[in-house]
């Protein structure tokens, strides 16, 4: 289990390889991930052109003596019931919940197998027994608010981007009667403009906030309307468009991060035991939780890296052995950007993605006016573009998230 789709990518590639190498006949990998990926190769990379057969049928080759290892990226986490599957690598963060249905993978019974084994390269064991406690022994659910679905959807009304008319306008189209695909699909999109325009026009908290709150009305819709009848037409007609709003608003982003899984290429791994062993449960009565009426959901804080972290990661991937006199030096190109002017009223103004288009140039610049042909990070940075342009996407975000927040007195 990875991390993302790209290194799924690279985990198939780099076995097949490793598998060919030795001469191994009896074991073929399988990966499993959405959409296209482009590692460079200059060809998309799929799930149907890297397994040779259309994404349906991956589950079902796995079951087959042919395959042996299954690499996935956010698939096969839940629901999938395969009684052999004895054996999970991790490496990937897994949180509450996502924790459970993932492990519990392993936990179909077979005659053939005899035990489970689960190598884990991300997670904390206390973070996983934390993860279980809950649903351990007996498990409560305290009522749910009867209340809570006309409460979401009042929530929505604070934001002021839905009006009941345009609304009331869009419902044909979203039931589509006596309409062709592409006709519905057009006057869909023309109803949702409206909304779309109003969404663009809020700053990056109040999208984040908005997102959330739409999201969270159509699921306990989607939920609740399964187990309880209801007979208000307003509220299935305003779950409609409002499904149709969150798909039309999925991709519009709201808040980027470095991701250094694109940055950094997995070359060697170092193997160190850190834990072996079974996990105890304790707890004898967990409480769940389905909704939590007003407010935000449980939020996931944003991965921040520190500069030493950075550091290792560029002498890791660079072979550099940059020390903490480079890193003092790293934190006064920082500060120097921080402080400047022009750099402070782009960020204000601007997504990070045209911020990008500044900042790339004073990166740059500043290396060359500060540059000592006697400084071995100086000639690193100008000489490896891999190396500029991993160390310069870090300080985009950390220069960028900087100027962007609020003045302190």
């Amino acid at each position: 289990m990875t991390s993302s789709r790209l290194h799924a990518v690279r985990y198939k590639q780099n076995i097949d390889r490793y598998i060919n190498a030795k001469g191994y006949s009896d074991i073929k990998t399988l990966v499993a991930f959405s959409g296209k990926i482009d590692d460079g190769s200059g060809t998309p990379l799929t799930e149907t052109n890297m397994n040779g057969f259309p994404e349906s049928r991956t589950a079902e080759e796995f079951a087959t003596p042919d395959y042996g290892v299954l690499i996935v990226a956010e698939k096969f986490q839940t629901g999938f019931d395969q009684p052999l599957l004895h054996t999970m690598y991790v490496d990937k963060t897994l949180l509450g919940l996502a924790a459970v249905q993932t492990l519990s993978r392993l936990n179909r019974i077979h005659p053939l197998k005899e035990g489970t084994f689960v190598l884990d390269f991300r997670n904390e064991t206390e973070d996983i027994v934390k993860a279980f406690e809950q649903f351990h022994g007996a498990t409560v659910a305290p009522p749910t608010n009867p209340n809570i679905l006309w409460d979401t959807r009042r929530r929505l009304d604070d934001f002021d981007v839905l009006r009941l008319d345009e609304i009331e306008a869009a419902t044909p189209a979203l039931l589509g009667a006596g309409a062709s695909d592409e006709k519905r699909s057009a006057e869909t999109y023309a109803a949702l403009g409206p909304e779309k325009a109003r969404f663009d026009a809020m700053d990056d908290e109040a999208r984040l906030e908005f997102r959330d709150a739409l999201t969270r009305f159509v699921r306990t819709y989607s939920f609740v309307s399964q187990i309880v009848v209801f007979t208000d037409p307003a509220l299935e007609r305003d779950y409609l468009y409002c499904r149709a709003l969150a798909l039309y608003l999925r991709d519009s982003g709201t808040v980027e991060r470095l991701d250094l899984g694109a940055e950094v290429e997995l070359t060697h791994l170092r193997h160190q035991m850190i834990f072996s062993g079974t996990l105890s449960l304790t707890s004898e009565v967990g409480e769940v939780q389905s909704f939590f009426g007003e407010g935000r959901g449980g939020q996931q804080e944003l991965d921040m890296e520190h500069l030493s972290n950075i550091v290792e990661v560029l002498n890791d991937r660079f072979g550099t052995d940059l020390t903490d006199v480079d890193k003092l030096l790293l934190d006064q190109f920082e500060e120097s950007w921080v402080a400047d002017g022009e750099l402070s009223d782009q960020a204000q103004n601007n997504s990070i993605d045209n911020f990008r288009l500044v900042f790339d140039r004073r990166f740059l610049q500043t290396i060359i006016t500060r540059v000592d042909a006697n400084d071995e990070i100086y000639k690193r940075i100008l000489d490896d573009e891999d190396f500029r342009s991993a160390l310069g996407e870090f300080y985009l975000r950390k220069v960028y998230d900087r100027l962007r927040e609020p003045a302190t007195e």
